[in-house]
C-alpha cells in the first residue's frame, strides 16, 4: 500500500520532470530557428546587393533590439558578421556570400538556474550582383 502510494508520487514527480524539460527545450529550438531564419536572410540580401547593405543592416538592428527586449538580454553582445560587408567591393556574381549572427540566450529555470548560452545562426547565398548594371 505505502510502496503504490510512494511509486504514483515518483512515476508523477518524473512525468513532470520531462514535461517541463522538453518544454524548455522546444522553447530554445523556437529561438534558434527564430535566429537561423534571421541569418538566411541576411545572407539574401547580401547576395542581392553583393554586400551587407545600411537598409538591411537597420532591419537587423530593429530584430536585435526586439529579441533584446524579449529575452532580457544586453543588445550589445549580439555580433553579426558577413563575409562581404564593404560596398566599395561587392562579390561579384555567382560566389557565394556567407553571413553569421550571434545572440546571447538565458535559458532559465525559473529564478533559480539561469545558463548563458549563444546561439548562432549562419546563413549562406550566391550573390547575383552584376557590376555593369
Amino acid at each position: 500500500m505505502l510502496s503504490d502510494s510512494i511509486m504514483a508520487f515518483g512515476v508523477f514527480f518524473l512525468l513532470f520532470a520531462i514535461v517541463i524539460g522538453m518544454a524548455l527545450c522546444l522553447g530554445l529550438v523556437f529561438v534558434a530557428f527564430g535566429v537561423q531564419g534571421e541569418a538566411q536572410s541576411i545572407a539574401v540580401a547580401e547576395g542581392r546587393m553583393g554586400y551587407y547593405t545600411t537598409d538591411e543592416q537597420a532591419a537587423v538592428n530593429q530584430y536585435i533590439d526586439s529579441y533584446s527586449q524579449q529575452h532580457d538580454v544586453n543588445p550589445q553582445d549580439a555580433t553579426v558578421t558577413t563575409s562581404n560587408p564593404d560596398s566599395s567591393n561587392p562579390a561579384p556574381y555567382g560566389a557565394n556570400v556567407t553571413a553569421t549572427l550571434s545572440l546571447p540566450f538565458k535559458f532559465q529555470i525559473g529564478s533559480i538556474v539561469t545558463l548563458p548560452l549563444t546561439i548562432t545562426g549562419n546563413g549562406r547565398s550566391i550573390s547575383a550582383y552584376v557590376p555593369a548594371l
